[in-house]
């Protein structure tokens, strides 16, 4: 099964099972807007057009979305304007050796899991009887975990779950197998 998780672009995607559910619900978008694409212009090639589509999703979500719900202002980014094609598409490095980490800190030790249940979304228990499913417990076992409770399950519970608070500090479950163990190579290299 792992090799089926790889077809979505990243070998680190069954990590956990919140990730693995983000990237199946990117991956069915893609496939939505492939098939769109596709009856649309029938003799166009949707693979391409298709993830344009994602990836714009994306950005707008980060961009519009999120960012200006991390710094608590709705102006953080001036609105879009237009395509500039001298503008590189890639990150920085500054990017990506701060502001990518920086989530870490408000990721919480656990996943909460909802389920629709008569027009009602409940809290599901875990497994063991627990209200969440420690993240730690559960490295690189995301696929086995999102065939027991469901993407939408994952889903539900991590809209309705509260983030850490956003600071320096990072979890134990991601602190203490996280960064180096769970990983494909150690601290010591």
């Amino acid at each position: 099964m792992i090799k089926k998780c790889e077809v979505l672009g990243d070998p680190r995607i069954n990590e956990n099972p919140g990730l693995l559910s983000f990237g199946l619900i990117l991956y069915r978008w893609h496939n939505i807007q492939a098939q769109r694409i596709q009856a649309a212009n029938p003799t166009w090639t949707d693979e391409e057009g298709a993830r344009r589509w994602v990836i714009a999703i994306l950005q707008k979500i980060t961009l519009y979305d999120f960012l200006p719900a991390i710094l608590a202002d709705d102006n953080a980014v001036p609105p879009y304007t237009k395509y500039h094609p001298h503008v590189p598409p890639g990150i920085s490095h500054a990017f990506a050796t701060a502001a990518f980490r920086f989530p870490h800190s408000i990721i919480p030790p656990g996943l909460l899991f909802r389920k629709r249940n008569n027009g009602t979304c409940e809290f599901r228990t875990e497994i063991g009887g627990y209200p969440a499913l420690r993240l730690c417990q559960n490295w690189w076992n995301a696929q086995d975990i999102v065939q027991e409770y469901s993407v939408d399950e994952i889903v539900l519970g991590m809209a309705s779950q509260i983030s850490e608070r956003e600071d320096s500090i990072v979890v134990e479950d991601l602190r203490g197998t996280y960064r180096y163990g769970m990983h494909r190579f150690t601290h010591a290299k």
